[in-house]
C-alpha cells in the first residue's frame, strides 16, 4: 500500500460523521427527504429520472454529482448540483460549496453510486447525516445499509427498480 493510499484511507475515516446519530428508517410512505451522490457520466439521465420520479411522490430530493473534469473543460454545465476535479484535494476530499451545502442537510436516505474503489464521492458519503444509506454492492464505503447490485451491464434503470422496490418493502 502507498503513503499516499494510506493517507486517503487515513482522511477517509477522519471524515466519517460519527456525532450524527441515525434515526430508524420511517418507511417508503412516510419518507421526505433524500439525496443521490453520484459520480457523472453515462447515467445521468437514469438518476434524474428516479430523482423526478421521486419529487412526483411527494419526496425532497437533492441531486450531487462529481465530474471527473476540471470545470474549465466542461463544456455544457450539468442542470444539477456538481464538484469537480478542481474542487478536490490531493487526496480525494472534496471542498466546494455544493458540497458543504449538501452536508449541511439531513436526509432520511441517501444513495451514494460509487462503482470505483478510490473517489471522492466516498468522502461524501461518509461525512453525510444520513438515517438510511443505500449503495451500489461493488462500491467501497463502510457506510451503507443496503447494499444493491448494478450487474455487469452497470444499468442504473435496475438499480433504481431495486431500490425503489426495497424502500418501499421496508416499512416500520
Amino acid at each position: 500500500m502507498s503513503w499516499m493510499k494510506k493517507i486517503r484511507d487515513y482522511m477517509l475515516q477522519k471524515s466519517r460523521n460519527i456525532a450524527y446519530r441515525p434515526a430508524d428508517y420511517p418507511g417508503f410512505e412516510k419518507l421526505k427527504t433524500m439525496a443521490i451522490v453520484f459520480e457523472s457520466g453515462k447515467q445521468d439521465g437514469a438518476i434524474q429520472d428516479f430523482a423526478k420520479r421521486m419529487q412526483a411522490a411527494g419526496k425532497e430530493v437533492k441531486l450531487l454529482g462529481y465530474i471527473p473534469q476540471k470545470r474549465k473543460e466542461i463544456q455544457t454545465p450539468p442542470d444539477f448540483s456538481h464538484f469537480t476535479k478542481d474542487e478536490v484535494s490531493w487526496y480525494g476530499k472534496p471542498k466546494s460549496d455544493d458540497v458543504k451545502q449538501l452536508l449541511e442537510g439531513t436526509y432520511q436516505v441517501f444513495i451514494t453510486l460509487n462503482e470505483k474503489e478510490e473517489s471522492p464521492v466516498q468522502f461524501v458519503t461518509v461525512a453525510a447525516k444520513a438515517d438510511f444509506v443505500v449503495g451500489l454492492s461493488n462500491g467501497k464505503v463502510a457506510r451503507i445499509d443496503l447494499l444493491v447490485g448494478s450487474g455487469e451491464s452497470h444499468d442504473y434503470k435496475a438499480v433504481f427498480k431495486e431500490v425503489e422496490y426495497y424502500l418501499k418493502f421496508i416499512n416500520n
